[in-house]
């Protein structure tokens, strides 16, 4: 298993950003929101929302490198699956493993309800 996520396991621009946001599948907890759309892809893809009302950038790269090896974990689970996380003000305090847990809860949410 790779230890980074390749081009490929990321949305990189903003019209995939806008197609997942406007059509797919939202979850949302305490600490993150869920957006996740179905594709024919194999590969399932991530892409990261964290403001700047979160904090100043040290804090929001650390939500983001948590999000990103909590995914990067499980991604041959979510194979076929294009999915944006947004981070809320919450996801601040969240340990790594918190964020880990409410992503896979999300993304399982998803699963179970497409089924």
């Amino acid at each position: 298993m790779s230890q980074t996520l390749l081009k490929t396991n990321k949305i990189r621009n903003s019209k995939e950003y806008r197609r997942v946001l406007d059509t797919g599948a939202k979850i949302a907890t305490r600490q993150l929101v869920t957006v996740v759309e179905k594709t024919e892809a194999a590969d399932a893809r991530l892409g990261l929302i964290v403001s700047r009302k979160i904090g100043n950038a040290v804090v929001r790269n650390r939500i983001k490198r948590q999000i990103r090896e909590a995914f990067r974990k499980n991604k041959d689970d979510y194979a076929g699956m294009d999915i944006v996380v947004i981070a809320r003000q919450y996801a601040r305090g969240a340990s790594s493993t918190q964020l880990g847990d409410t992503l896979q809860y999300s993304l399982n949410r998803v699963r179970s309800s497409a089924k």
